[in-house]
Formats: structure tokens, C-alpha cells, sequence
């Protein structure tokens, strides 16, 4: 996997003709406050969120919502970040959960890095009662790291296409050669920002209040 300007390449199949290759949007760069504020529309919102967890997961524009603050990362095995989708499914799951450092009840897991080898690792997230931020450290990191990193990958929001090579064996008449259009064989879904989906919530939530 690899950037390529704003799009990350997921990877390709090649056979003599083309090859077919996954893009998919890279995350762009944010600044600290930038995060900061992400984390806060997140964290605020995460009640009206999880309440509209079941319309968000079956609607693919907000399933595939990019949250820039949430991530998880293994040592030497990779790091992703995690769509609002994907979180919810984990969270749903009773994955990427963890007690309350502070009460006991659910701290949802937004954040995770660590080492599955030899276990050294930190989370952080956020407990709806305490509505507070929350932090701890997991028994079994490899338990918090892989589903997320598989069932984000499994729903990775990327387009498929193929691309056909250059047929001329001659590097410098590949110059002048043009290359055969590509075939899109899956569009990249148009996904929401995180802020277009709390403010469609929120509407949703007054409609429903008169």
C-alpha cells in the first residue's frame, strides 16, 4: 500500500494485458487543531451517534464518514484508520470497548497503538456517562487490534479499476503511445464529513421532538 498524491493504492492483480488496482482516498493532512476539534465534535456527539448507529450503518455515504481521530495501530503489522462505520460495528460487537477508568461502565475505544507481540499498548476513548475523554491500557491488545484492522479493511471505501498496459515492447515508443481508457469496475462511495452527519442528526433528532 502506498500515497500517490491525495490517493492511497491498495494494491493490484496483473496479467499480460492490464492489471486492476484499488485506490482509494489517502486521509489529508490535519493540523492539532484540527484533530482537536474533530475529536470534539466526535466525542460531544457520540450519545446522538450511537443512537443512530443502525441508520448510519445502512447508509453507505455515512457508514464510510472518514474520522481522521480515529486509528489503530500495531507494531510492525500496520496501521489504519477506522471509518464511523466500522466503529460502530465494533462497538456493537462489544469490540474496542473497555471499562471506564473512572466509573466502570463502557469507555468506547476511538484510538488504539501498541505492540500484539509483546503486549505494551494504550487506548483512548471516550465514556458517555462520565462524559469525559478516558484513556487506559488492554489485557490482550492483539484482541482490540486485529477485528478492527480486518473489518476495516474488509470495508475499506476504495474504487476498482482496471488499467491496460503499454503495448509496445520499445520504452521510447511507450512516449508517444496512449495508453486504452480505464474500466471503473466500483465506484468510490461519496462519503460525508463527520460534520455533515452530526448536523443531518441533529435535524433528524428535532423533527422527531415536534
Amino acid at each position: 500500500m502506498y500515497a500517490r498524491n491525495n490517493l492511497m493504492l491498495e494494491g493490484s492483480m496483473r496479467n499480460k494485458d492490464s492489471y486492476v488496482i484499488y485506490v482509494k482516498d489517502a486521509m489529508p493532512d490535519r493540523t492539532h487543531d484540527d484533530l482537536e476539534n474533530e475529536w470534539r465534535l466526535l466525542t460531544e456527539n457520540l450519545r446522538l451517534i450511537i443512537t443512530n448507529s443502525k441508520m448510519i450503518i445502512g447508509q453507505k455515504k455515512y457508514f464510510h464518514t472518514p474520522v481522521a481521530v480515529a486509528s489503530i495501530n500495531a507494531s510492525f503489522l500496520g496501521s489504519r484508520n477506522i471509518s464511523l462505520g466500522v466503529l460502530l460495528l465494533l462497538w456493537n460487537d462489544g469490540l474496542l470497548k473497555d471499562k471506564c477508568p473512572l466509573c466502570g461502565n463502557d469507555a468506547f475505544i476511538i484510538k488504539a497503538s501498541g505492540s500484539v507481540l509483546i503486549g505494551k499498548n494504550k487506548w483512548y476513548g471516550y465514556c458517555i456517562e462520565c462524559n469525559k475523554g478516558v484513556c487506559g491500557k488492554s489485557r490482550n491488545y492483539l484482541c482490540v487490534w486485529r477485528p478492527a484492522f480486518d473489518l476495516e479493511r474488509k470495508y475499506s471505501n476504495y474504487a476498482i479499476i482496471k488499467r491496460y498496459n503499454l503495448t509496445s515492447e520499445k520504452w521510447f515508443e511507450r512516449l508517444k503511445e496512449t495508453r486504452r481508457s480505464d474500466e471503473v469496475y466500483k465506484k468510490k462511495v461519496n462519503s460525508s464529513t463527520l460534520n455533515e452527519l452530526i448536523n443531518h442528526l441533529k435535524t433528524l433528532s428535532y423533527s422527531q421532538q415536534i
